[in-house]
């Protein structure tokens, strides 16, 4: 079977990265909704959370990878699949600002773009 992510469009090459994150509606005080996620690019992410969020919301992301400082950053919500009935459901969220890209090589692998450790 295949992924269902693997259908989604993006400019950037994807990276695995399995953590925990947090989204938060921008310009409200909705609270947090939590969840975790799929793959990193450059241009932003997908992640499977339990609350659905509607495509073209503005949103703050915080991803959590271990051993290193979390990561906020701020974008809206690209595409969005339903929750599952009680399981969770999926969205990319495209970055305003593009990441570096050994960042996120580093990131989802512990080595950069250039080779270094």
């Amino acid at each position: 079977m295949a992924n269902r992510f693997d259908r989604r469009q993006t400019r950037a090459p994807r990276f695995p990265l399995i953590v925990p994150a947090t989204v938060e509606k921008a310009l409200t005080t909705s609270g947090l909704h939590h969840g975790r996620t799929v793959n990193l690019s450059r241009g932003g992410l997908a992640l499977q959370i339990f609350e659905a969020l509607s495509a073209g919301t503005p949103v703050h992301v915080t991803v959590y990878p271990p051993g290193r400082s979390a990561l906020t950053c701020a974008g809206w919500v690209a595409w969005a699949d339903r929750p599952i009935p009680a399981g969770s459901g999926s969205l990319g969220v495209a970055f305003l600002d593009e990441l570096d890209g050994d960042f996120v090589a580093e990131t989802t692998s512990g080595r950069s773009e250039r080779g270094d450790n």
